[in-house]
């Protein structure tokens, strides 16, 4: 097993460089370089038949890779611009016009976060002051419960386990953001029992420039939950050639 100072000669800059920056832009590992020459090469040499050849899969071929780290199954995890954008996908699926439209979160939600869910038209939002409180707002009428499992400003874990019991009994469904989380401490999706889940790169996981998201919908066993089915409850608010079962089809219906 490879020691961790043994992986220094992936990143060129450590030969000459002391790099404390990780959290803004990470490190580039000499393969990466070689990826997007790889990149370059197969737009310059397949054009557009390269989207029939990988490209058209890639979001969720790297979604299977970041889900082994976070403990979600194949074909359950996509990418996306950043984690904003990844959990307004989620909020989309949703409309909040019944007398199920509460969110309840708390006051340590990342900011864009909860300027997401504040601009939702009719959603009834419930600011709590901690994960204690979060639990004691929830009832019938909460449809969404935001979580963060790691709290940007102080570190502090979140009780996910006890958020999700509550959540779940009275039937709201829960959306984590792991973006503090992810490669940083243990996190497993599954076993915490959420229903969808958001990250991205952090200091964790040293990625690159863009800092992606990544978003994560609940698709193994607890869908057949009669009162927290994710699929019954959601909608496809922009359909649009990706969300067809045959995508190139295109055929008028």
């Amino acid at each position: 097993m490879a020691e961790l100072q043994d992986y220094r000669e992936r990143f060129p800059i450590l030969a000459e460089t002391t790099y404390l920056i990780n959290h803004s832009l990470g490190a580039m590992p000499a393969a990466a370089e070689a990826r997007v020459l790889e990149y370059a090469r197969t737009w310059n040499t397949r054009g557009v038949r390269a989207w029939e050849e990988g490209w058209w899969d890639l979001p969720l071929v790297v979604g299977d890779q970041i889900g082994r780290l976070i403990g979600a199954p194949a074909g359950s995890v996509s990418m996306h611009q950043n984690v904003t954008i990844a959990e307004a996908v989620v909020v989309s699926c949703f409309g909040f016009d019944g007398p199920r439209r509460r969110i309840v979160y708390e006051e340590g939600n990342f900011p864009s976060v909860r300027y997401l869910y504040q601009a939702q038209r009719g959603a009834d939002i419930l600011v709590a002051a901690d994960a204690e409180g979060v639990v004691e707002a929830i009832d019938e009428r909460t449809l969404l419960v935001p979580v963060t499992h790691v709290l940007y400003k102080t570190g502090e874990i979140q009780d996910v386990e006890a958020i999700v019991a509550k959540a779940h009994e009275e039937g709201a469904l829960v959306v984590l953001d792991a973006y503090q989380s992810v490669g940083t401490v243990p996190l497993d999706v599954t076993a915490l029992g959420v229903d969808f889940a958001v990250g991205g790169r952090s200091s964790g996981s040293a990625a690159g420039r863009g800092r992606p998201g990544c978003t994560c919908a609940r698709t193994w066993p607890r869908r057949s939950s009669p009162r927290s089915r994710v699929g019954r409850r959601t909608r496809d608010p922009l359909p649009s050639s990706p969300s067809r079962t045959t995508p190139k089809a295109r055929r008028a219906s």
